[in-house]
């Protein structure tokens, strides 16, 4: 073999190690590549799953939030009507202290006016005289009511200052305690 012929041989067998060393390297960086890529790939779906569970969490709790605004409206609202509410029982507190002012400075007042006997008699007659302008007014209301009744019962329009003042006349006969009796037949209902 000639030099020529070797040099060849060794350039060929040189060229096939290095293109399968290049071959071994390109497979191994293709393998690298590969597992990178599918760990991208995993990376990715994983930060994906990630993402959509956030977005669920604040589509979640951007739902809570408006609901808590809306719970707030109305703790508001009612705030607003409690303190009203407290204003007025205010006051009304403020009116029956006044109340009960007034009525101790009159049990006060009674108190010292009932101290002596005389003065006690002097207020049972003015009690005895109210009790009596009350029952007075409450039967002159009663009177009342009733009067206009009274009047459509006996025709207002007929003057009773003439004729016979009310009593009934028979024939000329008046019958108020008179032996005549008037008669008076109940008419049995006829079968239809």
């Amino acid at each position: 073999m000639t030099t020529r012929t070797r040099n060849v041989v060794w350039l060929l067998a040189a060229g096939f190690a290095i293109s399968v060393l290049a071959a071994v390297k390109f497979a191994r960086d293709r393998r690298q590549l590969a597992s990178a890529y599918s760990q991208a790939q995993a990376s990715l779906a994983e930060l994906n799953a990630q993402y959509a569970a956030a977005q669920a969490v604040a589509a979640g709790q951007a739902e809570q939030l408006t609901d808590l605004h809306v719970e707030l409206a109305r703790i508001h609202s009612e705030l607003d009507a409690l303190q009203s509410e407290v204003a007025v029982l205010h006051a009304a507190n403020h009116s029956l202290q006044q109340q009960l002012a007034l009525t101790t400075q009159e049990k006060d007042a009674l108190q010292a006016k009932f101290a002596s006997i005389k003065e006690l008699k002097l207020a049972l007659r003015d009690v005895r005289a109210k009790m009596w302008r009350e029952r007075w007014q409450g039967m002159l209301a009663r009177f009342q009511q009733w009067r206009p009744a009274a009047r459509l019962a006996r025709h207002d329009d007929v003057d009773f200052g003439q004729g016979n003042r009310g009593f009934v006349v028979r024939e000329g006969v008046p019958t108020l305690g008179s032996v005549t009796k008037l008669q008076v037949r109940v008419l049995e209902p006829q079968p239809q």
